[in-house]
């Protein structure tokens, strides 16, 4: 896990490093990023969750709580903008 733990510290140092990154480079580390962790989700914790759940009330409150996660994540982006070439702020 250290290792691992290195790596992901190696690979924000050398993004740093390199000044002249393209918007398609940065798009396809973060589309990999995206893949390993949903690379994750579905080999390790899948399994296990779908192992505790011994009925279909533990199965509703995971959907529950799932939702109640999901709601605020997607109503804090629904308004939100990316800036264009040349505007006046860094975001």
């Amino acid at each position: 896990n250290f290792l691992n733990g290195l790596s992901v510290m190696f690979g924000a140092c050398l993004i740093v490093a390199i000044e002249d990154m393209t918007n398609v480079a940065i798009g396809s580390i973060l589309g990999v990023s995206g893949g390993v962790y949903i690379y994750i989700s579905v080999a390790e914790c899948f399994p296990r969750a779908r192992e505790s759940h011994k009925n279909a009330r533990d199965k509703l409150i995971s959907l529950i709580s799932f939702v109640v996660g999901v709601v605020p994540i997607g109503l804090v982006l629904m308004d939100h903008k990316h800036c264009e070439a040349g505007d006046a702020h860094d975001h």
